[in-house]
């Protein structure tokens, strides 16, 4: 089968290149061929580790607050009910003690590991029989069950015996696995740089000079986007530390400083599509090209979540795509890009057809008014309707009002003073520290109630990062570093949709030189799996905006 698919290949192949044509149109034709080749080849990868699955077992160096040790003892592995050492099964790392396996944080060996992993045939039943006592710690099971928890304490000296049970059903099999993914996608990967290098010589993009582009607005888009990654890996310092700890305190600082990100994106949004004449053909065009991007990536994470941790239904999860948010949270604002490319001509005409008098007079009834309310009512706890919707997949007046102040800053930030902006960034960014300490000191657990982007502390903060960023008018010379830059601005909204993904990939753990560093941990701890997030999606999809087609995924303006 494999030899007939490469033999159609090779004829289609020929008869492009027998058709007398320019290079560049040859190319053009040929690179369809290349990405089925591409595809075709990555099932076949796929296909050939079908028939076996991986049970990792991973010391978290982490116990329960009780437990005297994190130590984790593998006694035993059960196949099919017959007994076997681990040591015989079980990749090399841990320490072979008593007929068993030992992970310690202390007196190890040379070339331990905090991870083992062993191979499995689909259809076998596997028990790993783990020791519990008050020495033990935790550890992560990962197999087709999913990422699951282990928690070997239990308040006794006595020896005690866990059995964890794994299932690999053969009917539960895939053609991807957890073991084959990684390995796939840096083949996928550097197919897709190959393609992106015979694309970037043969269809190089069109120079469009644009004398008054202000290349703050391109940084502060690169800026937000990495505090958007910042958001998502956060939250874990905020939440799981002891309220009014330090640690606490830094994780709240830190989720608040990140804030303006998401109204900002939707001010420069505001700044860059307003103020212009938008044809409806354009629109429509824009809000096709975003939902189609936006429709991939939920399906690569309907896809992504079902490998990692055999959660959700596939086809079901994908059909509902078309009705709410995908598997990942972030993704609603995706459906609310498309909303409003599909408004701004009506945006635009509204916008023009106001008084600047009668725009501030929109934006106090669509968004001050609401959001103070909701203010009001989210810190006391009343009883009533709350008026803002957090992750809204659908665009509202609150959210046409930020768009509108920001093309109203884009236009006076020769008028407007920079104090003013400083003043709204240093007060809306204490607000929101204020108003989040005190109502989580109130409910006794830290609430994320005052950190949407609705809030009125948070559009006042974003308001003055994005005056002040206007007010320094940097058009910049033509320098390497603009075109840096320019390049990765270009890509915000593809950063914006992929970084979880990375996220997926890396875990809440990564072990550099025997240091176990936790995403969880502390502020310095999340800021460096950030920068290893950002810098890891910006890498990954760069070859993607060189690519007929496949660009539109990554640079959807």
């Amino acid at each position: 089968m494999d030899n007939l698919f490469l033999t159609v290949l090779l004829i289609v192949g020929i008869v492009i290149l027998a058709i007398p044509q320019s290079v560049s149109k040859t190319v053009k034709k040929a690179l369809p061929i290349i990405l089925v080749f591409l595809a075709v080849s990555a099932i076949a990868f796929l296909i050939k580790g079908q028939g076996s699955s991986t049970i990792q077992i991973v010391a978290s160096n982490d116990q329960n607050e009780k437990a005297e040790g994190n130590e984790i003892f593998l006694k035993e592995v059960i196949v099919n009910g017959e007994s076997k050492k681990p040591g015989d099964i079980f990749s090399k790392g841990w320490i072979e003690k008593d007929g068993g396996l030992l992970w310690r944080s202390y007196d190890r060996i040379d070339g331990m590991k905090d991870s083992i992993q062993a191979e499995f045939q689909n259809g076998e039943d596997v028990v790993l029989v783990l020791k519990q006592d008050k020495w033990q710690g935790k550890a992560r099971i990962i197999s087709v069950q999913g990422d699951q928890g282990f928690d070997g304490y239990t308040d006794s000296e006595s020896e005690n015996w866990m059995n964890f049970e794994v299932k690999l059903n053969a009917g539960s099999t895939t053609f991807l696995t957890r073991k084959n993914l990684v390995p796939l996608a840096v083949i996928i990967w550097v197919f897709l740089v190959a393609i992106s290098l015979i694309s970037k010589r043969f269809f190089p993009e069109q120079k469009r000079e644009n004398k008054d582009r202000l290349i703050g607005l391109d940084l502060l888009k690169i800026v937000s986007a990495f505090m958007i990654a910042v958001i998502h890996a956060s939250g874990g310092v905020f939440n799981n530390h002891e309220l009014g700890s330090l640690v606490w305190k830094e994780g709240l600082v830190l989720n608040a400083v990140t804030r303006f990100a998401v109204p900002v994106f939707l001010m420069i949004s505001g700044a860059l599509l307003l103020g212009r004449k938008i044809s409806l053909d354009k629109a429509i065009r824009k809000a096709i090209i975003a939902g189609i991007a936006l429709f991939v990536w939920s399906f690569l994470y309907v896809i992504i979540r079902k490998i990692l941790w055999n959660d959700g239904d596939v086809i079901h999860d994908t059909v509902m795509l078309l009705f709410k948010k995908g598997p990942s949270v972030h993704l609603w604002y995706g459906y609310l890009l498309v909303w409003i490319y599909l408004f701004s001509p009506i945006l635009n005409s509204l916008y023009e057809a106001l008084s600047e008098k009668m725009r501030l007079y929109f934006v106090f009834l669509g968004l001050i008014v609401p959001s103070l309310l909701d203010a009001v009512i989210n810190y006391f706890s009343l009883d009533g309707q709350i008026l803002q919707n957090t992750f809204f997949i659908y665009i509202h007046l609150g959210y046409i009002s930020i768009m509108f102040l920001g093309r109203m800053i884009f236009e006076n930030r020769k008028k407007w003073s920079a104090v003013f902006g400083i003043i709204s960034t240093i007060v809306g960014l204490c607000i929101t520290v204020a108003l989040t300490f005190g109502i989580s000191k109130r409910m006794g657990a830290s609430t994320h109630t005052f950190f949407d982007e609705l809030e009125i502390s948070n559009v006042l903060y974003a308001f003055g990062i994005m005056l002040l960023v206007c007010k320094l008018d940097w058009k910049g010379n033509d320098t390497i570093i603009k075109r840096c830059i320019v390049k990765i601005s270009e890509l915000a909204m593809g950063i914006y949709f992929s970084h979880v993904l990375v996220m997926w990939f890396m875990g809440n753990t990564i072990s550099l030189h025997g240091m176990i560093f936790n995403i969880e941990n502390s502020v310095p701890e999340c800021l460096l799996f950030v920068c290893i997030i950002f810098i890891g999606t910006v890498i990954m999809i760069a070859p993607l905006a060189n690519i007929p087609y496949l660009k539109k995924l990554v640079k959807i303006s």
